[in-house]
């Protein structure tokens, strides 16, 4: 597992860098584990500190196909906007659940 100490230090930036590659390597587990991380500490600040849609990089698709990543959603309040709008990338909502547009696969 990840050690929190070590990368809780980092800039908002790398800790992304670090997300991407953990995902890229198969950590999912350790990815999420750090976006939690990231995401904890400004939050109680009340901010979210830049913007995501590097979530949506076609190397973030096992990180996003992952059952966790809807609590990610939560989190952000996308769906809110999504039911709303359009969900991004030709996905769709189905069931309060963000689908993934299949020809990306």
């Amino acid at each position: 597992m990840l050690q929190a100490t070590g990368v809780a230090g980092l800039e908002l930036r790398n800790q992304k860098r670090v997300l991407i590659w953990l995902t890229m390597l198969g950590a999912l587990d350790d990815a999420f584990d750090l976006l939690w991380q990231a995401l904890d500490d400004p939050a109680c600040q009340g901010t979210l500190r830049g913007p995501w849609a590097w979530l949506w990089l076609p190397e973030m698709r096992p990180f996003r196909s992952d059952a966790r990543f809807q609590a990610v959603i939560d989190r952000f309040g996308f769906m809110e906007y999504w039911t709303q709008q359009v969900p991004p990338d030709g996905d769709r909502l189905l069931h309060g659940r963000l689908v993934e547009d299949p020809s990306r696969a």
